[in-house]
């Protein structure tokens, strides 16, 4: 399952590179023909067909182009690095939930066998012991609670993910749009800057291209808006990793209470040897007595018979 994911992310990651690099390759030529219009509205009203300002035109939007796919591309790698860094910590917040189920399991365990190891004869420290489990009891379904409370939280955060993602893919949609609409206008207005007469009409086109510019400075406050975001999601996802630190802490002081727990019943155990082996004393005890017991009717049923042979002889 692990590897299918992996797969779908790099499919993921392929998608939005390529989507970004029709971007980069859009605003290229939107910056290129932005540098043409001066030049090309001063070439029509002075009627002049000279080539070499043409080709240094062209080379001055090469290298602008060039500039706007480089920044292109470097905003690709941060969005890419900052959507790794949300999956890698959602990934660590899941771990550590698994992690605390298996604690949690642990101490059920070392409940129940402190249960079962009680002794009937030690009923007020049993009472006490039932106390202090009722506590630990209070303790844990309070960090159930609290677990379930980042359960939602990491939800709600992917949640959260997922539609920033739709956001940014409907923004490059419309940014895509924007591009091919403005190709078109370039290739209209090529056609016009033939004919001297249609410059009404290109003056037309110049103002919609305006438009368009205002628009794509909009979605780029959009884009710049999604990105504040995503840093108050770090904020949030930090301050989720200090309340699990506390939790850690937390069960540590648990594990040591169970510890002096399991460390009276083992003193208890030994009492409860020692006074065994007072019980068998006694027991020795009473047998003797019992012996001594038999042996003083004996002697007394003996002297009885020689008294009463006493008072049967003559003279008596």
């Amino acid at each position: 399952m692990e590897e299918e994911k992996k797969r779908k992310n790099k499919k993921k990651k392929n998608k939005q590179t390529k989507g970004i690099e029709n971007n980069a390759v859009g605003a290229e030529e939107s910056a290129s023909s932005n540098q043409n219009y001066p030049a090309e509205i001063r070439g029509s009203e002075a009627h002049t067909d000279d080539t070499s300002g043409i080709d240094d035109d062209s080379n001055r939007h090469d290298t602008e182009g060039a500039k706007v796919s480089s920044l292109a591309e470097n905003e690709k790698h941060c969005r890419m690095d900052t959507e790794a860094a949300f999956e890698e910590k959602i990934k660590q917040l899941q771990k550590d939930k698994v992690s605390h189920m298996q604690k949690e399991a642990i101490f059920e365990e070392k409940l129940k066998q402190f249960s079962r190891e009680k002794d009937a004869s030690l009923l007020k420290e049993e009472s006490n012991f039932n106390e202090r489990i009722k506590q630990l009891q209070n303790e844990n379904n309070s960090h159930l609670h609290k677990e379930a409370s980042f359960e939602m939280k990491i939800m709600q955060l992917q949640d959260e993910i997922s539609s920033l993602r739709r956001q940014e893919a409907n923004q490059e949609e419309k940014i895509r749009q924007l591009h091919m609409e403005k190709d078109v206008y370039l290739q209209k207005e090529a056609e016009f800057e033939m004919n001297s007469q249609l410059q009404s009409e290109k003056n037309s086109w110049l103002l919609k291209e305006a438009g368009l510019e205002k628009k794509n400075n909009e979605l780029v406050d959009e884009v710049e808006k999604l990105n504040s975001k995503r840093v108050n999601l770090e904020k949030k996802v930090k301050e989720m990793e200090k309340e699990t630190e506390n939790k850690v802490q937390k069960e540590v002081s648990l594990e040591e209470r169970i510890s002096l727990l399991v460390d009276e019943v083992e003193n208890s155990n030994s009492t409860m040897v020692s006074l065994e082996e007072k019980v068998k004393e006694t027991e020795k005890e009473r047998e003797n007595w019992v012996q001594k017991e038999k042996s003083f009717r004996e002697i007394i049923s003996s002297l009885s018979g020689d008294n009463a042979l006493l008072e049967t002889q003559p003279g008596r």
